[in-house]
């Protein structure tokens, strides 16, 4: 196991480890956990944009409060000939905090009002979901 150095607290049970210029994960026995980044995209019909907007900006937000949650945004992407790209982007301690979250009562809170609205969509939302493999912190010296 390589030297490790560096060693900062990131969240109440996970260390943020420099290990040989790479920082990684690691829970607080030094087991390396990978981080998880949930995407959706959204096609959103011409028109529609601030309507779609209006229900993420003024929706009621607990992820905080969900085990393993790191960070959420909301991504307003280029304007294309049919629709305007958004994607949402949340930050996951692991892949099986995000699996819990989606079997969760929170999960189904969040989600229950999907698609009650007036159609905003060109098709459905699509989901892509990304182990990371590198993260290259804003100041690694700090």
């Amino acid at each position: 196991m390589p030297n490790r150095v560096d060693c900062r607290m990131a969240a109440p049970t996970s260390i943020l480890v420099k290990v040989d210029a790479k920082v990684v994960l690691a829970d607080n026995a030094g087991k390396e956990r990978r981080m998880f980044i949930a995407m959706n995209r959204f096609k959103v019909r011409h028109g529609a944009e601030q309507d779609f907007e209006e229900v993420w900006l003024n929706r009621e937000v607990h992820l905080y409060k969900v085990p393993g949650f790191v960070e959420f945004h909301m991504l307003r992407g280029p304007d294309r000939e049919e629709f305007r790209l958004y994607s949402s982007h949340t930050v996951w301690d692991s892949e099986a905090a995000f699996q819990d979250w989606t079997r969760s009562e929170a999960f189904r809170a969040a989600h229950g009002k999907a698609g009650t609205s007036k159609p905003l969509y060109v098709g459905p939302p699509e989901f892509e979901g990304f182990e990371v493999i590198q993260t290259v912190p804003r100041n690694p010296d700090a």
